[in-house]
């Protein structure tokens, strides 16, 4: 059978698991075991959520050799009884810690949990402050950002 190839022959490749995938991996094995279930165990409860998933696969996710897309984070996260963020970033938030995030790489974890909790970016760039004003904008839904700004009273030039 001929592998897949890419653009000018080459063959494609696997796209490896990235930081964040391995912070998933060991959450997911953390999480289980410290509800003192075995893999069968999970694999059913995610299951019954509608995200089909056979224990093999809970065991190849922990192993690092199956992909975790979005839905089976949010269904690992759902019947683990904990929210995305506990998932892809460290149990601890230590400002001298380190973790991966991917596309960004070592951060602190602080500063990961805080972006994950949508209170600044990880990424400022050349504008600092347009950087983070644009992120506590966006990061939240109306009535949910952590800094709200009264509106501006219109101003009346003819005063």
């Amino acid at each position: 059978m001929n592998e897949p190839t890419g653009g000018a022959g080459r063959k494609l490749t696997k796209n490896p698991l990235g930081l964040s995938g391995e912070q998933v991996r060991r959450n997911v094995t953390r999480m289980r075991e410290a509800r003192g279930w075995d893999k069968k165990e999970l694999a059913r409860r995610v299951t019954e959520l509608g995200r089909p998933m056979p224990e093999l696969a809970i065991g190849r996710i922990e192993a690092g050799t199956r992909r975790v897309d979005v839905d089976d984070l949010v269904a690992l996260a759902v019947a683990l009884g904990v929210n995305v963020s506990a998932l892809l970033l460290p149990r601890t938030d230590s400002a001298r810690e380190r973790c991966g995030v991917t596309g960004v790489g070592d951060v602190s974890q602080e500063a990961a949990w805080d972006w994950a909790d949508g209170q600044r970016p990880l990424v400022y760039g050349d504008d600092p402050s347009a950087a983070h004003l644009h992120f506590l904008m966006l990061a939240r839904p109306r009535g949910r950002r952590l800094t709200d700004i009264p509106p501006m009273r219109p101003i009346n030039l003819d005063e």
